[in-house]
């Protein structure tokens, strides 16, 4: 099995406040339009957010995916991390965990090497911490790349 070689980028600053998956904000476009990389594959995250932060950056693919698996967890009534329209159901730790390993699942199943995926904060570090690689706080945009 060929070794992964995997680019996890935050997505961009979004608009605050406690709207349900928001968009990004002005700063963010900017952070997100100094984005750039080609990947054989990338993924992206379900929310808004992730999206726009894609489609304001100069990343590109051979291959483009989405993925419920990188959402951001869900956090009691926090609706900034929940779909509009969607019911507040927590998830636990245990529930993100499992969500990792099938997202571990399936890159291993990919035969791009190379591959980039867009998510959230929380979920990064569920991922990166599940390879064991020590890591720092998450800012808007940072990239973070590691081996599967």
């Amino acid at each position: 099995m060929d070794t992964k070689k995997l680019t996890f980028i935050r997505h961009a600053q979004p608009v605050s406040g406690a709207q349900a998956d928001p968009q990004l904000s002005e700063p963010g476009c900017k952070q997100a339009s100094e984005l750039s990389g080609h990947y054989q594959l990338v993924v992206l995250g379900p929310s808004r957010r992730h999206l726009d932060t894609y489609i304001n950056s100069d990343i590109s693919g051979d291959r483009m995916s989405m993925s419920e698996l990188l959402r951001e967890q869900k956090m009691g009534d926090n609706s900034y991390n929940y779909y509009r329209n969607e019911a507040p159901e927590p998830e636990t730790r245990s529930d993100v965990m499992m969500r990792v390993k099938e997202l571990k699942k399936w890159l291993r199943q990919q035969s791009e090497t190379e591959i980039c995926l867009i998510t959230s904060a929380f979920f990064m570090c569920y991922f990166i911490d599940s390879c064991g690689v020590p890591r720092h706080l998450i800012s808007y945009c940072q990239r973070f790349e590691l081996e599967l």
